[in-house]
């Protein structure tokens, strides 16, 4: 299920990046300065519950050849991993190749999402075929 929340300031902008933190497709729609900061550095919330972060930049990466060594599941640009223990940061890890983008923290392990297995993240990128 898609979910869409329309303006994204402080409480459109907290339950939205909950959701996004738990997994949902989350999209935010805003405008204005507003749009372009969630576009160039995210969604950066403060809470008396806990500051997080949302990486909600533009991506048009290609997934297709990166895959769960265990299961053979495939991530989406929707899939998001925590930094933890770190800084707390949610992103993709496959737009960074392993690497925090908040503290540049490198993971050279990674935990699928599907079957939770930790595998070495190069280990996720398959090899083109010619």
């Amino acid at each position: 299920m898609r979910i869409a929340v329309y303006g994204a300031g402080g409480v459109g902008g907290y339950f939205g990046g909950r959701l996004a933190l738990a997994g949902s497709d989350v999209h935010l729609i805003d405008r204005g300065a507003h749009l372009q900061a969630l576009r160039e550095h995210g969604l950066r919330v403060q809470s008396v519950k806990g500051d997080f972060k949302v990486d909600t930049r533009n991506d048009d990466k290609d997934y297709s050849r990166i895959r769960c060594p265990q299961c053979r599941w495939q991530p989406d640009k929707h899939s998001r991993w925590t930094c933890s223990p770190g800084c707390g940061h949610s992103w993709n890890t496959f737009e960074t190749r392993g690497l925090c983008p908040d503290c540049g923290k490198k993971w050279f392990q990674t935990a699928c999402l599907h079957c939770s297995a930790w595998s070495p993240h190069e280990d996720w990128y398959e090899e083109r075929k010619n």
